[in-house]
């Protein structure tokens, strides 16, 4: 019974053979469900047959209605599945040859979905005959374009199947709709009817499917006029849109050719100062010529004087009259006062300073700690009289592979603040030169205009002194803002106010061990000058016990993820799922090491399966590891603003590791792009409230397992998972969260 056709329905059937992997319970139920609910409606039946009832899905839909139903399957596997209470009531069997005992003898309605096309052309009248004799009426579906499927054995069209049930006596139920079903669904009843009768039956479903068509199109003619004008609306707005752009396009141009004719200037100017070094070079080298000519006729003087000094005190004049000289010497002694005691030491006169031409070589003193931490340098600035209001933002660079994270928000937030107090705002790269385009496109992603005036400047190209031929004026009116401590330091010794802002995303202490850096950093928190903006509550709370001073002078703003920048996610069951490794090997930080470790423990115990899980790292520098399976992740290196956002709307589940009590954007940028974050708890950072798909897990590695253990899981929920992203209350809108930020720093302005 079974050889002939239930070897095909095997384990490996129900993974893909059924489109979505069938043992998916929580979507295959939900489908069912609603079927039973549609068969409930239009038969009403007390009881039911389902053949080729596969893991019973419907009949347990249909029992927990309330409706008597069975079911049977040629696949002893298939039935092995089904629910614990339904096994019961369904049977393996093949209906072609009959049905088992211990089914009642009819039914008020028999269903055979996608059945019958898995049957032999031989075997299908038997079949039909048995759905037949047991029900008078029966629900029917077979795909009629499937010839890929290598258990479809009989694939035809609805007039064929027609045929064989009209063989049986029963005809296909025009007035009964299955399309919930499958577009290819059919209701058949036990009918006897003339031939007039038939005629006039098909004439009158005929004529109801012309009336309707016609609706259907008057309906799509509204519908086209509708879109037309929507178009036409669309088209006109994108008119608006392109002369806006095109104005933009003209400002960043006229921006280009001004920065360009800044840098000719500037090349005239470095032009000139070279040939005015050259001169005194040359003055120079000829001073030095005079001097060592000069130095050279005093040496030859000073041994000339040293040889009449030696003949003088080697002659025998000198020693004759040396009893003489020695009373002379201490009449002398005793007019002046009390001698010295012998053996008292006189103090020695202090030399004199060193000259110029004697000066040692080596690195002064005074300079030394400037050098060796370049980006604490002062930036070359000359006083102005000019009358202007600026806020200039101190950062080491602005370039598009580094605007992930805190340099945007740096951007953002000095924007919004500029554009409140009509201030210009001037951008100061340390590190590199910086890009106009690269700001303007990190505003444009987030939906944010940039201000009026926009100026920018870079020292990156200034001596191992920290001077540059060409300075930056700085006026009274000139509100600095650093990004980093090492640019709150530079920005002490810059500005001509007392205070300035300092926007502080990490606590930035923790990066160094006890040494200067730290010792410094340290110094720049408890700073009495400095106006702090703290980003997220995590840090706020972790300074009230450690740094009192940045609460009593500061403010925090919890970070926002814009609608514009994030797409709305996708959340969908896959065949292969995509794992998101926060890899960066170069910030200690961020747990590289342990990252790896976690990884291959849980491939190791089976929470992860390479085969279904794709593990992608995105980072610099990061090396070639292999799993304990044989597999290796993805190296996706650095990406962009545009290609970082892409990905992470792909991502399923992100392992984002951060030893301190800031959170860190990935887990973020993951949650609102749809995905799962598994990361870690630190300090006071032991909860993520704004959003149920951020799991946080004890270090511990047997700890953090069961952590990664629900990750994985809840990556594969897809209605949790999704209703977890519904939930979340993470901020998406900028201008909003950083409202009561904006109004502190204008009170302190």
């Amino acid at each position: 019974m079974n050889q002939k056709y239930g070897s095909y329905y095997s384990e490996a059937y129900y993974l893909d053979g059924c489109g979505i992997n069938y043992n998916d319970r929580d979507y295959w139920t939900k489908q069912f469900g609603e079927i039973a609910r549609r068969i409930v409606e239009l038969y009403r039946p007390k009881n039911f047959l389902d053949i080729g009832c596969a893991y019973g899905y419907l009949v347990e839909a249909l029992r927990d209605l309330g409706v008597e139903a069975y079911g049977v399957d040629v696949s002893e596997y298939a039935i092995s599945r089904v629910r614990e209470d339904i096994r019961p009531y369904c049977y393996v069997c093949n209906a072609a040859e009959g049905l088992p005992e211990g089914l009642p003898d009819r039914f008020d309605c028999v269903s055979a979905i996608e059945i019958v096309e898995h049957l032999y052309e031989e075997d299908a009248q038997p079949f039909i005959h048995t759905l037949c004799s047991r029900s008078d009426q029966v629900i029917f579906s077979s795909t009629p374009d499937d010839f890929k499927e290598p258990s479809h054995f009989n694939v035809q069209q609805q007039e064929y199947w027609a045929k064989r049930f009209a063989q049986e006596g029963f005809l296909h139920d025009l007035n009964t709709d299955l399309s919930f079903l499958s577009p290819q669904a059919m209701a058949f009843k036990r009918e006897e009817k003339s031939q007039l009768r038939l005629i006039e039956n098909y004439e009158h479903f005929i004529r109801l499917q012309q009336k309707r068509l016609v609706s259907v199109r008057e309906q799509a003619n509204e519908a086209i006029k509708g879109k037309d004008d929507y178009i036409e609306g669309i088209t006109e707005e994108l008119k608006k849109r392109e002369q806006v752009v095109q104005a933009q396009k003209e400002k960043i141009q006229a921006q280009k050719e001004e920065i360009q004719a800044q840098k000719d200037e500037i090349e005239s100017m470095r032009q000139e100062y070279r040939e005015k070094y050259r001169l005194r070079e040359t003055a120079l080298k000829r001073e030095k010529e005079e001097i060592a000519g000069i130095l050279a006729a005093t040496r030859a003087r000073e041994q000339q004087l040293q040889a009449a000094h030696d003949a003088i005190a080697n002659s025998t004049f000198w020693r004759l009259t040396w009893p003489a000289r020695r009373l002379v010497s201490g009449m002398r002694r005793i007019g002046r006062g009390k001698p010295s005691q012998e053996g008292q030491a006189i103090p020695a006169q202090a030399p004199a300073a060193f000259s110029e031409l004697e000066k040692p070589k080596g690195i002064p003193a005074s300079e030394y700690m400037m050098r060796l931490y370049r980006n604490m340098q002062p930036i070359a600035a000359a006083v102005s009289d000019e009358k202007v209001d600026r806020l200039n933002l101190v950062t080491d660079s602005i370039e598009a592979s580094h605007l992930l994270g805190g340099v945007a928000t740096a951007l953002l937030l000095a924007t919004e603040f500029a554009k409140r107090n009509n201030l210009v705002l001037r951008l100061i790269t340390r590190d590199v030169p910086v890009n106009p385009c690269d700001y303007l496109n990190i505003l444009q992603l987030n939906g944010i205009e940039p201000p009026e005036n926009v100026e920018y400047y870079s020292d990156h190209d200034r001596d191992e002194n920290g001077q540059k031929a060409t300075k930056m004026f700085v006026t009274q009116g000139d509100i600095f803002f650093a990004t980093s401590w090492w640019s709150a330091v530079a920005i002490e010794k810059t500005s001509l106010r007392k205070r300035f802002y300092y926007i502080v995303q990490e606590v930035e202490p923790f990066f160094y061990p006890y040494g200067d850096e730290h010792l410094l950093c340290d110094r720049v928190m408890n700073n009495p000058n400095i106006d702090f903006i703290v980003n997220s509550h995590y840090l706020w709370e972790y300074f009230e016990k450690e740094y009192p001073n940045i609460i009593r002078n500061g403010v925090y703003f919890e970070p926002a993820f814009s609608k514009k920048l994030y797409a709305k996610a996708k959340i969908h069951p896959k065949k292969k799922y995509r794992l998101f490794f926060y890899a960066r090997p170069n910030n200690p930080r961020n747990l590289f090491g342990n990252g790896v470790l976690l990884l291959d423990m849980a491939i190791r115990q089976g929470i992860l399966n390479t085969q279904e899980w794709e593990i992608c790292c995105a980072g610099q520098d990061i090396p070639e590891i292999v799993f304990c399976d044989g597999s290796r992740p993805v190296h996706l290196g650095q990406m962009t603003w545009n290609e970082y956002r892409d990905f992470v709307a792909e991502v399923d589940l992100a392992l984002s590791l951060m030893y301190t009590p800031h959170p860190s954007y990935p887990p973020f940028d993951v949650a609102v792009s749809g995905g799962v974050v598994v990361t870690n708890t630190c300090l006071n950072k032991t909860e993520f409230p704004l959003c149920k798909n951020v799991l946080l897990g004890d270090l511990d590695p047997e700890k953090f397992m069961e952590t990664l253990r629900q990750g994985e899981r809840l990556a594969k929920d897809s209605e949790q998972r999704r209703r977890n992203y519904e939930e979340m209350t993470i901020p998406r809108d900028w201008p909003q969260v950083l409202e009561k930020t904006l109004q502190k720093m204008g009170e302190w302005l």
